[in-house]
């Protein structure tokens, strides 16, 4: 039977992985409901280097903006330090009052304005430090800067403690307007000239909003979200279809009585799925890609440049007559052995009259070569089981 192998030979295979064998292996999409407003793309920036007040590059280990930074006011002076780990951090002697941290973004990378934008989300965090004596009357305010002008406080940051670094963050919903303007987030302080503040891990980025869905079958929503880090497939999240339209969310929570799927979205997997609601004819298939038993095998063998690695485990019924099978809520990833006769992620092999045999509400994921292969064997019940990104 070769390598990496579960067999059954003679003996019954009986497992029952789920407490609720009426849960729904997949279903039509009921309906959606869009986030409101657009994250920005993950293409964007976001992990320029931080640049020094003058527009010279100085250190990755600072933060992660989409351009770089200067000197607010153009107040007081910058350095590059490292502390006793290594990490690099940026070091500000206060000029005078109100100068503070200035970040300039580069905002191409967000949807153009428009009325369906209004609502969009960032955060902006960063950590902070003052030296011995000097948290005394410092006080940091959060503000957006747009290129007209205008501008507006967004949040203050924690009172400063002597020589412990302290978070500083706040999630911005944007306007239209700021979408379409905004260049700068500062900090701003009340603190007299002299001050030494310390930064790092500097942030700005979009925030994910939520995508929710419901779905034909009402039990989906207790199923499918009964555990932390359940993942679902979307099919054909563009209303104009395609084989490659898909998209794997995590649940992030559901609701029993409405029947709600709430799923993080974020842009790379956007679209509006068609629904039932949609077109009873070409609504998107949603289905449970995760199971409370999970066989997983590592790969080796042959490769090539798509998946790499193209063997992994294999399970045979082998040459075992009259005797049921069970085989029933298991997630199996990366079995199958491509090009290998007989390996295959649940095969029956020439078992002759299994009547009993079930092989239900199963996920076979990363399949190497086939999913589910009959040979030789009869009276198998093969019923609602999922099949995604496989080979064969």
């Amino acid at each position: 039977v070769g390598k990496k192998a579960i067999v059954v030979a003679g003996g019954r295979l009986d497992i029952q992985g789920l407490e609720d064998d009426t849960c729904p292996a997949w279903a039509k999409l009921q309906s959606t409901v869009p986030p409101s407003g657009t994250a920005a793309s993950t293409d964007c920036p976001l992990d320029h280097d931080i640049t020094q007040g003058d527009g010279s590059f100085a250190s990755v280990d600072i933060g992660s903006t989409p351009s770089g930074f200067g000197q607010h006011h153009s107040s007081g002076t910058f350095e590059v330090d490292k502390d006793e780990d290594g990490n690099k951090y940026l070091t500000q002697v206060v000029g005078w009052k109100g100068s503070g941290l200035r970040i300039f973004l580069d905002m191409t990378c967000a949807d153009p304005a428009s009325a369906s934008n209004n609502g969009g989300k960032y955060r902006f965090s960063f950590r902070y430090r003052t030296h011995e004596g000097g948290s005394n009357g410092v006080a940091i305010w959060l503000q957006l800067q747009r290129t007209d002008g205008g501008r507006r406080n967004v949040g203050r940051c924690p009172a400063p403690i002597d020589n412990e670094w302290v978070t500083c963050t706040t999630i911005i919903t944007l306007t239209d307007v700021e979408t379409e303007l905004l260049s700068q987030v500062a900090t701003t302080m009340e603190t007299k000239s002299g001050k030494t503040i310390d930064y790092d891990d500097v942030v700005f980025e979009a925030v994910a909003r939520s995508h929710k869905l419901t779905v034909a079958d009402p039990k989906a929503a207790a199923c499918w979200g009964s555990r932390p880090n359940d993942e679902i497939l979307i099919t054909n999240i563009e209303s104009s279809g395609g084989w490659a339209d898909q998209a794997v969310k995590t649940v992030q929570s559901v609701d029993d009585f409405t029947g709600e799927i709430d799923v993080g979205q974020t842009k790379t997997v956007g679209g509006n799925p068609t629904s039932l609601e949609d077109d009873i004819h070409m609504a998107s298939e949603v289905a449970w890609l995760s199971r409370p038993i999970v066989f997983e095998a590592e790969g080796d063998g042959p490769s090539n440049t798509i998946k790499g690695a193209l063997h992994g485990g294999h399970l045979i019924i082998y040459h075992t007559p009259n005797v049921a099978q069970r085989i029933e809520g298991v997630e199996i990833h990366n079995f199958g052995q491509q090009g290998e006769l007989g390996r295959y992620p649940i095969h029956f092999h020439m078992s002759g009259n299994v009547a009993g045999s079930t092989v239900r509400k199963n996920v076979i994921r990363e399949s190497n070569q086939r999913c589910v292969v009959i040979h030789g064997s009869h009276e198998v019940l093969v019923e609602d089981n999922v099949a995604f990104d496989s080979y064969g």
